[in-house]
C-alpha cells in the first residue's frame, strides 16, 4: 500500500493549528489590553471624583476643575461633571485605544462625597 497521497499532510495539518494558535494567542492579547484599559479609566474616575468631593465645598467649578486636572494626568477627558450637596459625580472618557485604526473609548462614572452617619 502505498503512502504517497499522504506526503506533506501532517506539516499542513502542523501549519493549521499554528496559526490557530497564534489568532488565539493574538486575540488574548487584545482581550487583555482592553481590560487594562477598563480598569484605568475607572481608576481615573474614582480618582477624579475623589478630588472633586475634596474642593466640593467650594462649589462645582473648583470641584469639576480638580476633576479635569486629575482626569487629563491620567490620559482621560472629563464628560460629565455634577456636583449635588458635597456628592460628587463624574463621567471620564479614556482617550481610547486604536487598534487596527479603530479608536476604541472607554467610558467610566465615579461618584464620591461624605459618608453618611
Amino acid at each position: 500500500m502505498s503512502r504517497r497521497g499522504q506526503q506533506g499532510s501532517g506539516t499542513v495539518l502542523g501549519l493549521v493549528w499554528l496559526s490557530v494558535f497564534g489568532v488565539g494567542i493574538v486575540v488574548a492579547l487584545v482581550i487583555a489590553l482592553l481590560i487594562a484599559q477598563a480598569h484605568q479609566v475607572r481608576s481615573a474616575a474614582d480618582l477624579a471624583a475623589l478630588s472633586a468631593a475634596v474642593h466640593a465645598a467650594d462649589g462645582p467649578r473648583p470641584a469639576c476643575a480638580a476633576a479635569r486636572q486629575v482626569a487629563g494626568s491620567m490620559r482621560a477627558q472629563v464628560r460629565r461633571c455634577d456636583l449635588v450637596g458635597l456628592t460628587v459625580t463624574v463621567e471620564l472618557e479614556s482617550l481610547g485605544v486604536t487598534l487596527w485604526g479603530v479608536h476604541l473609548p472607554m467610558t467610566a462614572i465615579a461618584r464620591a462625597g461624605p459618608a453618611l452617619s
